[in-house]
């Protein structure tokens, strides 16, 4: 079960992918192997960094990988959800004491499915506040081995400047990274 994939990208599979260069061509081999043969990462709680400019796939090859594992693995929770939407989220549930109780359910959600997707990393607003609320789902996925998947329109360079060390060495850790340098965006490019 799927919890949260958007209605642009519910027919998203890796049929409906079309890579435009070797470099997208191989992401797919690697995500599709990935989602066929787990068994090595389960235990390790290792999930997928997909790196890229806008509009080469990312989202679609995390949804893709997401379903491919639903197929072969029903049972499973998995969660996907866009960085800005899931701090909003947090954000509008927070009250004057603190964190309410559906605060702390959102951020128990996010810590414990055993799969998730945070898409569009490094587009939300940079505060104290929100970098700690990433790092306690980073670290408690970490900690726990649970599998987490990324996306980020930021280079690995920009990740590095933008978020904690911390943050940075359990992300890459937990990833393996798929970086699309060299592929254009084709809602631009076709």
């Amino acid at each position: 079960m799927i919890i949260g994939i958007p209605e642009r990208f519910e027919d998203r599979s890796f049929d409906t992918y079309s890579p435009k260069n070797d470099i997208a061509a191989g992401i797919v081999a690697k995500s599709k192997q990935y989602a066929a043969d787990l068994a090595p990462n389960i235990n390790k709680g290792v999930g997928l960094l997909f790196i890229g400019d806008p509009g080469c796939g990312k989202t679609h090859l995390a949804v893709a990988t997401m379903k491919a594992l639903d197929e072969r693995y029903p049972m499973t929770e998995q969660m996907f959800g866009n960085i800005t939407e899931i701090i909003n989220r947090v954000k509008r549930s927070f009250n004057s004491a603190g964190y309410d109780a559906n605060d702390k359910q959102i951020i128990e959600r996010m810590s414990t499915v055993r799969m998730l997707c945070i898409d569009d990393l490094g587009k939300e607003y940079s505060t104290k506040w929100t970098d700690s609320v990433f790092y306690e789902v980073a670290n408690r996925r970490y900690n726990d081995l649970l599998r987490t998947m990324f996306t980020t329109n930021l280079s690995v360079e920009k990740l590095k400047e933008r978020y904690d060390p911390a943050i940075i060495s359990r992300m890459f850790e937990m990833s393996i990274l798929l970086d699309f340098k060299g592929v254009k965006d084709y809602r631009v490019y076709g």
